[in-house]
């Protein structure tokens, strides 16, 4: 198995785990947008969906849907999942999702990214250890 970076790091940092199953693994990110941001991640570096056999894309697809309804019900909010794959990725070309709680609906969020300025990588708050173990463990507690 070819263990992503990403992967390793949150091993190391457990207090960011929020659910994991066989195959995928879910933590909150640790440069989070907002609280409750999280990231759904296969075990193996995986640059495409395509390449994912049976088991693996049945229990990713499951870890999303578990992870969206724990961080909708640890938030009070709407639940929108984003794919992230392909070669212009943060995540070391590793296919995952962001879940992002919202106030918004999908409609309003296509409105608003044409409408408000890209969130730029310098906005984004760096989470402490404190806070991230804080909100990972209300996620997973659910």
């Amino acid at each position: 198995m070819n263990i992503s970076d990403d992967l390793l790091l949150v091993k190391d940092q457990s207090f960011r785990l929020i659910c994991e199953n066989e195959y995928a693994i879910c933590f909150h990110d640790f440069k989070a947008i907002h609280f409750g941001h999280c990231v759904v991640m296969l075990k193996r570096r995986v640059k495409h969906l395509f390449e994912l056999n049976m088991h693996e894309s049945k229990a990713f697809f499951e870890l999303i849907e578990k992870a969206s309804e724990l961080v909708a019900k640890a938030t009070g909010k709407n639940v929108i999942v984003l794919k992230n794959m392909g070669e212009f990725i943060s995540h070391k070309e590793q296919v995952h999702f962001h879940i992002l709680p919202s106030d918004y609906k999908f409609g309003d969020m296509y409105f608003t990214m044409h409408v408000v300025k890209k969130i730029e990588k310098r906005d984004r708050k760096l989470w402490t250890k404190e806070e991230l173990t804080k909100v990972s463990e209300k996620i997973r507690n659910v």
